[in-house]
């Protein structure tokens, strides 16, 4: 039987809408330790926020997290799986687009949870040479 994305996803996925500042996001991050937070508006995802984006947008940047919004860091168009998907397809997805995080909608574009590399490599360890090999866009190799 194919293990599916619903599967393996995490549930309850802690959303910010894009108005908010990187200030918030990251006492967020920080109080929940994660690494990413989906933009959402109203109950629709419609971009992402990582600690990467965070730290080479603004951080490098010497910008003021106060002042500075998530809407102009995400990164966006979002791209999303369907729960139905299977993980082998998750796994293609990020490799493609060399992410590590796809959050999960469902029929009605609603954000229904998230999966990651390293939901992906815990379930299925043969996952981690393809996911773990990915290089960002700016070169360095880094893990799940």
């Amino acid at each position: 039987m194919m293990t599916t994305v619903a599967d393996v996803m995490t549930r309850n996925v802690m959303g910010i809408e894009e108005k908010a500042s990187i200030m918030d996001a990251l006492k967020k991050m920080k109080k929940l330790r994660i690494g990413c937070l989906v933009v959402v508006d109203g109950k629709e995802a419609i971009g992402i926020l990582t600690d990467a984006d965070i730290l080479f947008k603004v951080v490098s940047e010497e910008k003021n997290l106060s002042k500075i919004t998530v809407g102009k860091i995400m990164s966006k168009p979002l791209i999303t799986i369907s729960p139905d998907a299977s993980i082998d397809d998750a796994a293609k997805l990020m490799t493609m687009n060399r992410i590590k995080k796809l959050p999960v909608v469902g029929e009605s574009g609603k954000l229904i949870g998230i999966i990651t590399a390293t939901d992906l490599i815990a379930h299925s360890p043969e996952f981690s040479d393809i996911l773990l090999q990915m290089k960002p866009p700016g070169g360095a190799t880094f893990g799940a």
